[in-house]
Formats: structure tokens, sequence, C-alpha cells
């Protein structure tokens, strides 16, 4: 990993069995790179000075994927959402506020691990005989 001055580049390295396009967005969604690129991208900045963009160099990590090598930007899906960075920051937000309420309170339990849930079983499992 590293972050490039002069070039305004934060280049992370990352293994993946499927280093590919799809495999990899959702296991870079399933994991918050995206929560994580924004704390990268603000430390940079702030810093350095520099506005810097986050670039992802993803590793096969294995023979069947031939230890293939992809670089990616996150970006979003449709015009007129966020950016990644952007919703990150506002998820990286509401995850601090929620550890200062954990704080202040001393009870560290998930909100859904303090009440007794109703879940509904999906539909497709009443057709399944």
């Amino acid at each position: 990993d590293i972050c490039t001055n002069n070039a305004g580049l934060i280049a992370d390295v990352k293994t993946a069995s499927d280093p590919t396009p799809g495999p990899w967005t959702r296991r870079a969604t399933t994991l918050g790179y995206h929560r994580q690129n924004a704390f990268y991208v603000d430390g940079c900045n702030a810093v350095t000075g520099r506005e810097h963009r986050m670039m992802h160099i993803v590793v096969g990590s294995s023979e069947e994927s031939g230890f293939e090598c992809c670089c990616y930007f996150l970006d979003a899906v449709l015009p007129g959402e966020p950016d990644p960075i952007t919703l990150g920051r506002r998820q990286n937000a509401k995850a601090m506020r929620d550890l200062a309420e954990c704080r202040r309170t001393g009870d560290w339990r998930a909100p859904r691990n303090r009440e007794v849930e109703i879940v509904n079983l999906p539909r497709y499992a009443f057709f399944e005989e």
C-alpha cells in the first residue's frame, strides 16, 4: 500500500480468489472497502494538502485465477448516486456516532441483540417440499 503525493494516488494491494470485476466488486462491497477508502483518502489529503484518488490492485490468490492482476477505481453505479468515498464517509460517521453512544452508555451489544425480533421465512421456503 502506498500514498503518492506527486501522482495524487493511493494504491491498496488486495488478494482475491477471483479478481475479475463482478466477484471482486461484490467482495469489496461486503468487506466495506469504500469505508476504508474514505479513511485513506481523507488521511492522505489532510497530511499532504492534495486531493488523492484510491486504486485497488487486486491479485488472484490461486492457480485457478492464474494469479491475474487487475486494477480498479470504485465508482458509483448510477448518475446521481453518491460516489463510494462520500458513501464511506457517511457510513464511517454513523459508525463513530454508534461508537460514541456505546461508550456513553456502556452497552456494547449490537442493536439487534437488545430485543427479540420477528423474521419471516422467504417465499421460496413454502415451495420446497
